[in-house]
């Protein structure tokens, strides 16, 4: 008799839990970060698209069930879930930072910063980079890694640096060159004379947010360099080695020495005599040197050739050592 009193009871509870759940109630509430209100904090119903932001004050107000769960989330904040129970009718939320959530460093004027909250244009090139490629100076890093910044050879001396522009020409009559700092601290060095293998990484200042930094020098950009640093204490050793080949693809082309070129520059300043001139042998004798400018023997400048056009039997090289232009 006691068990069907029962039964109704506990149909009558199960079929109140589910009125109660399916009834939508107001959740509001307030979001701090412990001290300050936060406004503009989105909340919104997991995996729904309903939702909310905060107000001025950091205030709420939001239609929820039973059952579904709050998610409030805001730039720079861990994300915080809060579950809608039957009798929830405020939630106040305490956010916290982000830890690690940019992590990608890159080296100003003094120390280094998170990239993103650099204003300027920047480009940070890392040792991955370059490490395997066969880089044997500086500027081959830079050549192609930066966008705005252009590489080309001053000359064609071997040794000679390369000239850097960093968003074209600044100045027309001062210097074009961007500030070199290494390590933090400036330098006029030779850039090509730092070590590839030594480097760390590269940071390249773009514009004229450098200026902030470094003032009226860094006009053309700066070019931030970081050299590597101990970071263990286990010993290392290290080879990089890099041969290189050139050959001609043409046969070299037989040359004369100074006693042949002589005799051959004589007979053509001779055969170039018109027929003002009664005696062309002796002409091309006397004048050879006028011509050519320039006497490596030990004879009189009107002596190199005789007028039967033969070298001096006499004449011998002052210096037959420099002379082998090959």
């Amino acid at each position: 008799m006691t068990s069907k009193p029962f039964g109704i009871l506990m149909l009558f509870l199960f079929f109140s839990i589910q009125i109660a759940q399916s009834q939508t109630k107001t959740i509001s509430g307030s979001v701090t970060d412990g001290s300050t209100p936060l406004p503009g904090v989105s909340i919104r119903l997991k995996n729904t698209k309903q939702g909310t932001l905060t107000d001025f004050d950091g205030n709420y107000s939001l239609n929820a069930k039973p059952g579904q769960t709050l998610v409030f989330s805001y730039i720079g904040m861990k994300s915080i879930e809060k579950p809608v129970t039957t009798n929830t009718t405020t939630i106040d939320v305490i956010m916290v930072m982000e830890v690690n959530s940019f992590d990608e460093i890159v080296v100003v004027a003094y120390g280094t910063s998170k990239k993103e909250a650099l204003t300027g244009a920047t480009t940070k090139i890392n040792q991955e980079f370059f490490e395997k490629r066969p880089i044997t100076n500086l500027t081959s890093i830079l050549e192609g890694a930066s966008p705005g910044v252009s590489v080309t050879s001053a000359s064609g001396q071997p040794g000679d640096g390369q000239t850097i522009r960093i968003r074209g020409f600044s100045s027309y009559s001062s210097s074009n060159s961007p500030l070199l700092v290494v390590d933090g601290v400036e330098t006029t060095s030779n850039i090509n004379t730092i070590n590839p293998a030594d480097i760390e990484n590269i940071t390249v200042l773009k514009d004229a947010a450098s200026t902030v930094l470094y003032g009226s020098k860094a006009a053309n950009g700066v070019i931030l360099i970081t050299t590597k640093k101990s970071t263990s204490q286990t010993g290392e050793l290290s080879v990089n080695s890099s041969t290189s080949f050139i050959t001609s693809t043409i046969p070299q082309y037989n040359t004369l020495n100074a006693y042949q070129y002589y005799p051959v520059m004589w007979e053509l300043l001779r055969n170039s005599y018109g027929p003002e001139i009664t005696n062309p042998n002796t002409e091309a004798s006397n004048e050879i040197f006028n011509v050519l400018h320039y006497n490596p023997f030990n004879v009189n400048n009107e002596q190199i050739v005789g007028i039967n056009g033969q070298i001096n039997p006499t004449a011998q090289l002052l210096y037959p050592d420099d002379l082998n232009w090959t």
